[in-house]
């Protein structure tokens, strides 16, 4: 439908182009060509809207209800908005806790502002993956105070069989300072529970 306006439009525009008289020369014929030039593409823009316009409002009211049995509905996928938020990311100290009270090390999370995002907030962060705020720090209430919304990403170190845990460690680290800090649009993919807004 699109297409067919804009080249509607086009189709108006070059008829209309073929009587421009203007002749070419002082300054103030450029400048009066420029104003027509101007008129006559707002002009097929209108027309080329209303024939549109036309065309859709009667078929609209041509059309008969469709009273065909309908299959059944599938769960539509929820659509989010995407949250711009600076993004850094943290290596936890061996033995740490969260700010909820969880063991740092066993596995990913975020640290945010409790007040932006109240922990159990899921936040998709693209090229990441989905997780769960259960932390928070002084960088983030900072930012928050100034209403920027800062997502820090805990990378936790992967201790194996046989590898030195410094080495783990450090890699961990290393893979937080390629992160480093920028902004991304986060999506939040679900609220925190009721339990945790409240208490």
């Amino acid at each position: 439908m699109q297409k067919n306006a804009r080249s509607r439009q086009n189709e108006i525009l070059t008829k209309l182009l073929k009587y421009d008289r203007l002749s070419t020369g002082s300054f103030i014929d450029i400048l009066e060509r420029e104003v027509a030039l101007r008129v006559l593409i707002f002009i097929a823009a209108v027309v080329s809207l209303f024939t549109t316009s036309f065309r859709f409002s009667s078929s609209v009211d041509s059309a008969t209800p469709d009273t065909s049995p309908k299959p059944a509905a599938t769960a539509a996928k929820p659509v989010f908005r995407p949250v711009c938020a600076v993004l850094t990311a943290y290596v936890p100290d061996p033995g740490s806790l969260t700010s909820t009270g969880k063991d740092a090390n066993a596995g990913p999370g975020l640290a945010a502002d409790p007040g932006m995002f109240p922990p159990g907030t899921k936040i998709l962060i693209p090229g990441k993956g989905t997780f769960a705020v259960d932390d928070t720090g002084g960088h983030m209430i900072a930012d928050a105070k100034r209403g920027i919304r800062h997502i820090d990403l805990r990378i936790v170190p992967r201790y194996r069989r046989g590898t030195d845990p410094d080495v783990a460690y450090r890699h961990a680290v290393d893979h937080a300072n390629e992160i480093g800090i920028h902004w991304v649009n986060i999506y939040i993919v679900s609220p925190p529970p009721v339990s945790s807004r409240n208490g």
